[in-house]
C-alpha cells in the first residue's frame, strides 16, 4: 500500500494522503487506480521508463475505457533513459520534481491545460531543448528550468504572473527572453549564469530586479530598462561583460551594492531623474584591470553635484565624467 498526494485535471487539490490500490500495466505505462479518484494516474515502474512515451488522455485497461485523469510527482522524475514525453491528457498542474534530473530528456510537449509548472519540474534535464510553455500558464515556480544547459530559446506565456527564484538559472544555452506585461519583480538569481543570454527585454510591468537576478550573464547586451523600475538590487548585473551604457527613469529609488560591479566594457550612463537613487556600496566598482576606465554620467542640468556626491564612493578605479543635459 502506498500514500501519495495528488492534483488532478478538475483542478482540484486532493489534500488528504490517499491510497493506491491498483496498478496495471498499459502499453508500457504504469497506470494507477487510486482511492476516490475517479479515472486513473500515471505511477512509476519497477523497471524505469526508456526513450519516447506518449501519455494518452484515456487508456483500456481490461475492456474498460478509463480516464488519465494525472501524474504522481515520481513517475518520471531520476530517470536517466527517458528521451521524449508527449502529455495528452489534460492536467492542469505540472508537479514538483515532475521530470527531476532526467539528464537524457530533449523533448517534452505540454497539453494546452496546464497552468502552473511546479518547482524543479526540469530540473538538470541537461538535453532539453524543445519544450513551448503553454499560453494558459499563470506561474512557473522556483529552479522549473534551472540546469537545463541546452534549452536555447523560450517564449514566456503572455499572462504569466508569477515568475520563480532560479527558474532559469545556468541555462547556459538561452539566448534571449521577454517579460510578459504581469511580471512585477523579477526574483532572486532567476537567470544566474546563462552566460550565452544575449537579449533581456523588460515590460513595463517590472519594478524590482533582484538579486543576482542576472549575475554573470556574461553575453548580455545593455538591456533597457523599463519606466516603472524602482528597484535593482545587490549583484543583479554583476558580470555582464558586455553592457556599454545604461539609462535609468527617473522612477528609480535604489541600486544596490555591487548590482553594475565588473562590467567591464560600461562606459555611459544616463540619469533621468533629478534626484539621485540611493546607491549601495561598489554599485559600479571596476575591479578587473589596473588602469582605470572613463565612465560619462549624464544628468538633468542642475543636478551634477547631487551625482557626483552620490557616486563618490560607488565608481572605485574609474574616472568619472558627470555633465547635465536639458530636460
Amino acid at each position: 500500500m502506498f500514500l501519495v498526494f495528488i492534483e488532478i485535471l478538475s483542478g482540484h487539490v486532493l489534500s488528504k494522503k490517499l491510497e493506491i490500490i491498483g496498478t496495471r500495466i498499459c502499453g508500457g505505462i504504469a497506470y494507477c487506480f487510486v482511492q476516490g479518484v475517479d479515472g486513473v494516474v500515471v505511477g512509476r515502474r519497477f523497471e524505469p521508463y526508456e526513450g519516447e512515451i506518449v501519455v494518452p488522455d484515456t487508456v483500456e485497461i481490461d475492456g474498460k475505457q478509463h480516464t488519465v485523469v494525472g501524474i504522481l510527482p515520481d513517475a518520471f522524475c531520476c530517470n536517466p533513459y527517458l528521451e521524449s514525453v508527449d502529455i495528452r491528457c489534460p492536467i492542469k498542474f505540472l508537479n514538483n520534481n515532475q521530470f527531476y534530473r532526467c539528464f537524457n530528456l530533449r523533448s517534452v510537449r505540454l497539453p494546452d491545460t496546464v497552468q502552473s509548472i511546479g518547482s524543479y519540474a526540469f530540473f538538470h534535464c541537461h538535453q532539453l531543448m524543445d519544450l513551448k510553455i503553454p499560453n494558459e500558464v499563470k506561474k512557473i515556480e522556483n529552479a522549473a528550468f534551472s540546469c537545463c544547459y541546452q534549452l536555447e530559446n523560450v517564449d514566456l506565456p503572455p499572462d504569466l504572473e508569477y515568475l520563480g527564484r532560479n527558474a532559469f538559472e545556468k541555462c547556459y544555452d538561452l539566448k534571449q527572453i521577454c517579460i510578459p506585461e504581469k511580471i512585477e519583480k523579477i526574483r532572486k538569481e532567476t537567470f544566474l549564469d546563462c552566460v550565452d543570454l544575449q537579449k533581456a527585454v523588460f515590460s513595463d510591468g517590472v519594478n524590482i530586479i533582484g538579486r543576482k537576478a542576472f549575475y554573470n550573464c556574461q553575453s548580455l547586451q545593455s538591456p533597457t530598462f523599463p519606466y516603472g523600475l524602482k528597484r535593482i538590487k545587490d549583484k543583479a548585473f554583476q558580470n555582464c561583460f558586455c553592457i556599454g551604457e545604461l539609462l535609468f527613469a527617473q522612477n528609480l529609488k535604489a541600486i544596490g551594492w555591487d548590482a553594475f560591479s565588473d562590467c567591464i566594457n560600461l562606459r555611459k550612463l544616463t540619469f533621468l531623474g533629478e534626484a539621485p537613487p540611493s546607491m549601495g556600496s561598489d554599485a559600479f566598482y571596476y575591479r578587473r584591470s589596473p588602469d582605470k576606465k572613463t565612465i560619462k554620467v549624464s544628468t538633468p542640468d542642475n543636478s551634477e553635484k547631487r551625482y557626483k556626491s552620490a557616486l563618490r564612493w560607488k565608481m572605485h578605479d574609474c574616472r568619472v565624467i558627470v555633465e547635465g543635459f536639458d530636460e
